[in-house]
């Protein structure tokens, strides 16, 4: 109970601050007149079913899950819920339970249970931590205080060595602040991080992983400071700062005596403790709509924070970026252009210096036609999930995507008709040391779709068609059939899709099968803010040389509004 009194009472200080700010005869009888009590959001209940004719299933045959956002308002309180429990009957599945509840009052908001935070993308970026929070934003200034658990997404199955159960982690505990003021000219924001692993309750570990699953501790700092100049002139900086320990049982370093407080109240560096920077700084002008900027952004040689998913590392972008609307803004052009350098501490035995450029184009004639085109040779967005980063093969990867899509819609006599096409180009080329020669995937998919719908019947056809291929190592494979759908919406309250999609595939010019996938999806509204839904679905995968596989999976949900 000691954990939660300093957020308490900082939520309460807040609210005493408002109240004592309110014009006594006025807003105390506004107050009062307000409904006591509100209730919004949503909640969702549902279950999930799986059935394989594999040896092995790879999924939980029968889940259950509640979700929903439901938020509580009292006389101008209010209290925001997230809800999200979901329960696998299935030994290498554990039940998730997320619960958040968020009372805000005005500026004053505390956090419990499990909720997502936001700082930066270098510090905190969309961890779910469970635990307490408070959050103040009176007037320009901003203030959030964290603490809590979270979850380690590196352990997986493990089939050799613990079956089918997941891998053991440590309990990881967490700590963030934040500090910001915002204006209309200029914003700045200091953030820090902490997360620990920790060593009580013990975690039994096999030998074979203790130099994989050791306890790690992190410390990150940030700092985030953007500015605007005349409505024209724009600049800011984004940095992170972060101090990793990849194991904290290792031998400590000695500090000097002077430090040595410090140390013990943030991080007690080991043998394995390393330092490193990650940041950003733009520069940019805007003139009736004409955007011209700047960029530099750079991430340190194994840059880690606990609190980001994952993040790649070891590089360095200088880039010119452009936006502007063309055609009464009908069209809109944005591009960049710069160098990209890895290897910046020169720990690799190879360094690769490239030109990148991105170009993104999007035109709406505003009745038939549309079309977007889309072109990058590099990205380093972050990715959420379980992700095994090899070392040789993330460094040297180079993403490559081209698209285009153009889009026609007619519309007369009581229906409305639609063509989509849709040709993507994407690949990865693996320009390490580790192969004798440059390796690369490269994969090509097209789609062309057809629609009608008529508008007094509810009935809507669905005609579409695609060829896929992939190349890598040598290897071509393919994939291309059709699709035929209907769907029919009886009234306002009920409709009905069926879908099925047909494909052939092949490799190097051989047969390897082929594959059937339907669809059948029910969607109800008994009454008004109320829906339920089911979905079933079907797989078929017949191969040329082994055992062919039937997987049936089905949804059902029932949701409601309020």
């Amino acid at each position: 109970m000691e954990q939660f009194k300093g957020l308490i009472v900082l939520f309460l200080i807040g609210i005493f601050l408002q109240l004592s700010s309110i014009s006594h005869a006025q807003d105390i009888g506004n107050i009062i007149k307000q409904d006591p009590f509100k209730l919004s959001g949503n909640l969702s209940i549902g279950a999930n079913m799986y059935q394989s004719s594999r040896e092995i299933d790879r999924r939980s045959p029968y889940s259950y899950y509640i979700q929903g956002s439901p938020t509580f308002s009292f006389y101008g309180v209010t209290i925001p819920v997230v809800l999200s429990i979901r329960d696998s009957k299935f030994n290498f599945s554990k039940r998730v339970n997320r619960i958040g509840m968020n009372p805000k009052y005005k500026w004053a908001q505390l956090f419990f249970g499990s909720n997502s935070f936001q700082f930066s993308p270098y510090t905190l970026s969309g961890q779910n931590i469970n635990g307490i929070g408070v959050k103040l934003t009176p007037g320009k200034f901003k203030f959030t205080a964290i603490r809590g658990t979270m979850k380690n997404l590196l352990p997986q199955l493990d089939s050799l060595i613990y079956g089918k159960d997941l891998l053991p982690i440590y309990q990881r505990k967490a700590l963030g602040l934040q500090l910001g003021f915002n204006s209309s000219v200029a914003n700045i924001e200091l953030s820090a991080f902490k997360a620990k692993d920790q060593l009580d309750p013990p975690v039994m570990i096999s030998d074979s992983l203790l130099d994989i699953l050791t306890p790690e501790e992190n410390l990150v700092v940030g700092i985030k400071a953007e500015s605007t100049i005349a409505n024209m002139f724009s600049a800011g900086v984004n940095l992170g700062g972060s101090v990793f320990t990849g194991d904290h049982t290792n031998e400590l370093v000695k500090i000097e005596e002077q430090y040595q407080k410090l140390t013990q109240a943030t991080l007690e560096p080991t043998v394995s403790t390393r330092f490193h920077f990650a940041g950003d700084v733009f520069g940019r002008i805007n003139i009736n709509g004409f955007n011209l900027g700047i960029k530099l952004k750079q991430v340190d040689p194994f840059y880690r924070s606990l609190g980001v998913f994952y993040m790649q590392d070891d590089y360095r972008n200088i880039t010119l970026n452009t936006r502007f609307p063309l055609l009464n803004r009908k069209l809109s052009i944005a591009a960049s252009y710069g160098i990209q350098k890895n290897n910046l501490k020169e720990f690799r035995k190879r360094t690769n210096k490239r030109n990148i450029q991105s170009f993104q184009m999007n035109y709406n004639s505003g009745s038939i036609f549309s079309i977007s085109a889309n072109y990058s040779n590099y990205s380093q967005d972050q990715s959420a999930g379980l992700v095994s980063v090899d070392d040789t093969l993330r460094y040297a990867q180079v993403s490559k995507n081209i698209s285009v899509s153009p889009k026609f819609i007619f519309t007369g006599n009581g229906r409305t008709q639609s063509v989509i096409i849709s040709l993507t180009q994407f690949g990865l080329d693996d320009l390490s040391n580790f192969h004798d020669t440059p390796r690369s995937t490269t994969s090509r998919i097209m789609n062309v779709n057809y629609g009608i719908k008529w508008k007094e019947s509810g009935l809507g056809l669905k005609l579409a068609g695609n060829y896929n291929t992939n190349e890598s190592i040598g290897i071509e494979s393919k994939r291309y059939g059709g699709t035929l759908g209907v769907q029919k919406k009886f009234n306002k309250k009920a409709s009905a899709s069926l879908s099925s999609t047909y494909n052939l595939r092949s490799s190097d010019g051989a047969s390897s099968g082929s594959v059937i996938s339907s669809r059948l999806s029910l969607k109800i509204s008994p009454k008004k803010k109320h829906r339920f839904s089911l979905n079933i679905g079907n797989v078929i995968r017949m191969f040329s040389t082994k055992t062919n596989v039937n997987d049936i999976r089905a949804n059902t949900s029932y949701t409601m509004s309020f």
